[in-house]
This record gives structure tokens, C-alpha cells and sequence, in this order.
């Protein structure tokens, strides 16, 4: 009996105990866990920061006015236009050869943001001329020859900027099939054009591309040089400035205002 008691008391001393501990510890470990919270809650806020700001530095990087990178031992060159198509006026001070492959993504993003920005603010007004060459790399883009020539075909009939477009729209639509039907839906004469883009002519005009390319230092697209037209012969351009890859808007900014300060300099 005596022994039930001192396991009674000893019961409650051990309750009283658990109790007191209570009091005092359990909120000691709600302080701490509020504490540990709102230092979560500054540190999240803190990140948050530091993203917006790296997001805005990043904007600014990329929209900040830059020089067009050159290629490394670059020298001036006369280049003349041939059969290229071309966008803007004969008589357009400054020229622009563009060395693109249809399925490059670099290229596509170029001839769908930056190229319009071109042709609105400078060809519209008579300043600017755009050649375009084909440069395909079939080492990287099995299909891109075959596309250059869909595309030197097109022109043939008068629709090279549409066909341009329809390539650039989809670049996983690469089979035969698919660029004959972009060639019916223009409208094209279907035995022209087949004709046209199974021709060795056709292939050797893409050759001559890239050849010229090369010799100017182009090793991947896009890749831009730029210069001033000849006055007396349109058809012939001095180049005297390289772009490499799909530079933002302000690089070619900077490139052509430069064109026009030397043609006004030189009056």
C-alpha cells in the first residue's frame, strides 16, 4: 500500500515536472521558431531583390548601345551584288549582306525581330539596302541546302521574301513534301520551280554564297558585313565592317550610323 502511494506521488511530481517544463520551454521554442521564420521571410525577401535587380541589370546590358564585334583580321572588301535578293532601295547609301542558314535559330531570330526593326527604321527611308546570301551548314542542318535553294527558287519567280518567311516560320518542316507545298501556296509554277531546285545552276549560285562568305570570314550564321554603296555603280558595295551572330538592334544601330557620318564626312 505504502509503495502504490510513493508511485502516486512520484506520478505527480513527474506530471508537475513535464508541466512546468512546458510553460517555460514550449514557448521558448515558439519564440525560436517565429524568429527562424522572419529570418526566412527577410532572406526570401532579400532574394527577391537581387533577382529584380540581376534582371534589370540584364536588361540594360542588353539594351545598352555596343559596337558590332568584328572578325579578327578583317579587311575592307568590294563586293557586288549578282543575282542576291535584295530589300530596299538601289540607291541606298549603306548595304547590308546577311549570310544566314534557314534552320539556324540564331538566324531566325535576327530575320524575325531585329530585320523588321531594320527594314522599319532604315530601309523604309531609303538609307539601308539588305543582301541576302545563303549560307547553309549542312554539317549542322542536314537540310539547310535544300532549303537555300527552295529559297533562290522562289526568287526566281519573284517570291523569295515569301518564301523566306515560310522557312523561317517552321524550321522542323524541312522535307520535300512540305517545301513544295509552300511553293503551291505561293503560287509558284511547279515544274519551274522543281526544275529550279534540282538545277546544278541553282546549286552552284549557293556554292558562290558561301564561298564568299568564307572568304570574308564568315564561320557561323548569322554573320553580317556592311558598307558603303558605290554612287556610280550600285551593283558594287565597299565593305569595311563585321558582325558576328544575332547581335541586338543597337549593334546594327551603331554600325550603319557610322556608315553615315563617313558618307557625310566624305561630301
Amino acid at each position: 500500500m505504502r509503495l502504490r502511494l510513493l508511485q502516486g506521488k512520484l506520478f505527480i511530481q513527474v506530471l508537475l515536472a513535464v508541466t512546468l517544463v512546458g510553460m517555460f520551454v514550449v514557448p521558448a521554442v515558439a519564440d525560436q521558431v517565429a524568429e527562424l521564420q522572419n529570418e526566412i521571410s527577410t532572406l526570401k525577401q532579400g532574394q527577391e531583390k537581387i533577382l529584380e535587380e540581376l534582371a534589370a541589370l540584364k536588361k540594360l546590358v542588353q539594351e545598352s548601345p555596343r559596337a558590332a564585334p568584328a572578325a579578327p583580321g578583317f579587311k575592307p572588301k568590294d563586293l557586288t551584288l549578282g543575282d542576291a535578293h535584295t530589300l530596299g532601295a538601289a540607291a541606298a547609301p549603306v548595304t547590308l549582306f546577311s549570310y544566314s542558314d534557314f534552320h539556324c535559330p540564331y538566324c531566325r531570330r535576327h530575320a524575325t525581330t531585329v530585320m523588321n526593326s531594320l527594314i522599319s527604321e532604315y530601309v523604309d527611308d531609303g538609307s539601308l539596302r539588305i543582301v541576302l546570301r545563303e549560307y547553309p551548314i549542312p554539317t549542322l542542318h542536314p537540310r539547310a541546302t535544300a532549303a537555300a535553294k527552295v529559297a533562290v527558287c522562289a526568287g526566281a519567280q519573284g517570291q523569295y521574301q515569301a518564301m523566306h518567311d515560310l522557312l523561317f516560320s517552321d524550321q522542323k518542316a524541312t522535307s520535300d513534301e512540305t517545301f513544295a507545298a509552300y511553293a503551291t501556296q505561293l503560287g509558284l509554277d511547279p515544274e519551274d520551280f522543281q526544275a529550279c531546285v534540282d538545277s546544278l545552276e541553282t546549286a552552284a549560285r549557293v556554292r558562290a554564297d558561301i564561298a564568299e562568305g568564307q572568304g570574308l570570314g564568315v564561320t557561323g550564321t548569322p554573320s553580317f558585313v556592311i558598307g558603303l554603296s558605290d554612287q556610280d555603280n550600285p551593283d558594287k558595295v565597299r565593305v569595311t565592317r563585321f558582325i558576328r551572330g544575332a547581335q541586338p538592334l543597337s549593334a546594327f544601330n551603331n554600325a550603319i550610323e557610322e556608315q553615315l557620318k563617313k558618307l557625310e564626312a566624305a561630301r
